[in-house]
């Protein structure tokens, strides 16, 4: 009768503690969903900023070959400021 008891009441505190550890898995659960959901969101919102900049990086290359394409038609070899100066930083002498 007493180790009938006894069971009785080990089985009901293994069904407490059981309760507590599902209660806090759920738990767990639910914060690594929040905090997933919160990454996915801040991804979004990276991906959206990449796509944007590389827009604007695509335009400014388009342009700088238009603008090289200009350059070269004009059948002027460019010369940069530093290639005119001679090696004192003054310009050549003619």
């Amino acid at each position: 009768m007493m180790l009938n008891l006894f069971l009785f009441v080990l089985a009901g505190v293994q069904a407490a503690a059981l309760l507590i550890a599902a209660k806090r898995a759920d738990a767990i659960a639910s914060e690594v969903a929040i905090h997933t959901e919160k990454n996915t969101e801040d991804l979004k919102a990276l991906m959206q900023e990449n796509t944007a900049l590389t827009l604007q990086v695509k335009k400014n290359t388009d342009l700088l070959e238009e603008i090289h394409r200009h350059v070269t038609a004009l059948g002027a070899p460019l010369v940069l400021p530093d290639e005119r100066d001679d090696a004192e930083g003054s310009p050549p002498s003619t």
